[in-house]
């Protein structure tokens, strides 16, 4: 079995209401990262292929994707999915460094 791509998890927390690959490629820009549209593809089919997405509209080539409940779930459990866990995470580094400067 392949390995799953570590980029798909980024393109799970682009996915918001719903995506198309030329969206998610415009998600990663905006993220200063690089995909093409290809690329944009296979991690949405990764995504489906792993029950994370689901393709409502179209074929693969176009297609609308959005997050299954599982998708959301994983997310969820991810500092990218709750952005208050990042900020806490920050805090808590910040006091560690405070910490040790002592």
């Amino acid at each position: 079995m392949p390995q799953p791509s570590p980029l798909a998890v980024a393109a799970l927390g682009f996915i918001h209401d719903h995506v198309t690959p030329t969206d998610l490629v415009a998600r990663f820009a905006a993220a200063d990262a690089a995909i093409d549209e290809r690329v944009a593809g296979k991690l949405l089919d990764e995504l489906c292929g792993l029950g994370l997405a689901r393709v409502v509209r179209g074929s693969s080539a176009g297609g609308d994707y959005f997050s299954t409940p599982l998708g959301e779930r994983l997310l969820s459990a991810s500092f990218a999915g709750r952005p208050e866990q990042a900020d806490l995470l920050a805090e808590i580094e910040q006091m560690r460094t405070e910490l040790l400067a002592t």
